[in-house]
């Protein structure tokens, strides 16, 4: 069955706060309140249906419409409070291809809560996965149209394409469980704004192939203790100070880069080499020091490292780390300390 909800039925040129609350597979609660007052305007309970369309089609410029899809708390009756929320705004609202589809994690028998199969007219909508253990999946529009807030999200999934050129770049935010990434897949002609909050990991997904990805990690104008650290190749997670970890896989094959850049303060990057780990370069950029200076540590591997230093200034150079039959080049800006842990092996 089809829910549509109509902006043009209800609010007209009122301001109206939209929200999806499931209680249960196929059942729930459409709210709609006057943002400007919070009064309510309708309440739709549903049962038995499975599929929700929004339509902003009021016509009215002065007005301001939002959109909130949510997931369930713990102490829900009807749900498990652990949620799996796939959001790809690039399918085509079809009953085949919905926007987003939300499950329960831990209902084998009918995981699905609801599916918003279609939205029109909106340009920010909003997702808060509420309490539990919960993943959120997101693909944007490919034209960037959209701005996407995640709230309640332990782990952030934004995908690439394989064979494709991503680009990724991941922002701090107010605390240490919130921020700002910035998605262009290749099919993509902008970058997505996905902000999010209350999330622990942030997992980049390059898709994989032979292409090339860029993955961006942002400091702030503060002092910043920035991690990297390989794992696999063209694989690795990172750090900014207390931060979500940023864990990336399956970047392309053909010289994919990773660019750090400290933006000011007095910054000490710390990045632990991975052997054959086929990223083609590591951009460290500590930005003007506050006071002291900015700082990397290279740690080689436990088996053999090569490590050739061309400086092209005082404060300025590359560093190719050669491993596992990998070259890695580091290319320094802004750092006025640089220290090379080999770990004891017989490394040059």
């Amino acid at each position: 069955d089809l829910l549509i909800y109509r902006t043009s039925m209800y609010g007209g040129a009122v301001s109206e706060n939209i929200v999806i609350a499931p209680a249960g597979p196929e059942a729930g609660e459409l709210q709609v309140t006057n943002g400007a007052f919070g009064t309510p305007i309708v309440d739709i309970s549903y049962v038995n249906n499975l599929d929700i369309i929004v339509l902003d089609d009021d016509g009215f410029a002065s007005d301001t419409d939002t959109l909130t899809m949510l997931g369930t708390d713990p102490d829900n009756v009807g749900t498990s409070g652990r949620e799996l929320i796939t959001a790809n705004f690039t399918n085509d609202g079809s009953l085949a291809e919905p926007l987003v589809v939300v499950e329960d994690l831990e209902n084998l028998v009918t995981p699905i809560l609801y599916r918003v199969r279609d939205i029109q007219g909106f340009d920010t909508v909003n997702i808060d996965a509420l309490g539990g253990v919960d993943f959120v999946e997101v693909t944007g529009r490919d034209d960037g149209s959209l701005e996407i807030n995640v709230a309640g999200g332990d782990t952030l999934n934004l995908p690439g394409t394989a064979d494709g050129s991503d680009d990724f770049v991941v922002l701090p935010g107010a605390s240490d469980d919130a921020g700002t990434a910035l998605v262009r897949t290749d099919a993509a002609t902008s970058l997505t704004t996905i902000n999010f909050d209350g999330t622990q990991e942030v997992q980049l997904d390059g898709g994989g192939g032979s292409s090339l990805d860029r993955v961006t990690i942002l400091g702030t104008s503060a002092d910043n203790a920035v991690t990297l650290v390989g794992n696999a190749p063209l694989t690795g997670y990172a750090q900014v100070d207390a931060g979500p970890t940023i864990s990336f896989t399956g970047l392309g094959t053909d010289g994919s880069i990773i660019s750090l850049s400290g933006n000011g303060g007095d910054d000490s990057f710390s990045i632990e080499h991975e052997s054959n780990w086929q990223i083609g370069a590591v951009i460290v950029d500590g930005g003007a020091p506050s006071a002291g200076s900015d700082s990397v540590e290279i740690l080689g591997t436990s088996g053999d490292d090569d490590f050739a230093y061309t400086a092209s200034a005082a404060n300025a150079g590359t560093m190719d780390v050669t491993s596992g039959g990998s070259t890695t080049s580091y290319l320094l800006n802004d750092i006025e300390q640089l220290q090379i842990d080999a770990k004891g092996e017989t490394d040059p």
